[in-house]
């Protein structure tokens, strides 16, 4: 080899050097693109979560809300439940004090009876006793 042929070799040489630092320095270009990479990744992780927390929320919200909807068609039916058993015992209270109030009235008419019975033998007795004793008496 000729010092010519080694010195146009040594050119190709110092250019496939100047070529590759240059494209290692468009390696910085590449972590530019990682880093807005890494960032976008980061970014729509945040947003998977951010949702996944909104759905949850939302499904909370919507449970809340059916309880309150069962509590309360519940105590609707507990209030209508204990109205209806209310009534069954004002009902049968009411049936029972109108045959009390029965009951009393006969047993006062019966002492009515009774008493007006007990006042016609007082009064037949009285005459008796008078007719007895105007019997007795001499006459004048």
């Amino acid at each position: 080899m000729d010092v010519s042929s080694l010195v146009s070799q040594l050119h190709e040489t110092l250019s496939t050097i100047y070529t590759t630092i240059a494209s290692l320095n468009s390696n910085k270009n590449h972590e530019a693109i990682l880093g807005e990479l890494e960032h976008d990744r980061d970014d729509e992780i945040y947003e998977i979560w951010r949702r996944e927390d909104e759905e949850r929320e939302r499904r909370r919200r919507l449970e809340d809300e059916e309880l309150d909807k069962r509590d309360s068609r519940e105590g609707e039916q507990r209030k209508e439940d204990v109205n209806e058993r209310v009534t069954d015992v004002e009902l049968e209270v009411d049936e029972l004090m109108a045959e009390v109030e029965k009951k009393a009235q006969r047993i006062l008419e019966e002492g009515r009876e009774s008493l007006r019975n007990l006042e016609q033998r007082r009064k037949e007795l009285n005459r008796l006793v008078d007719e007895q004793l105007q019997n007795q008496l001499p006459p004048r």
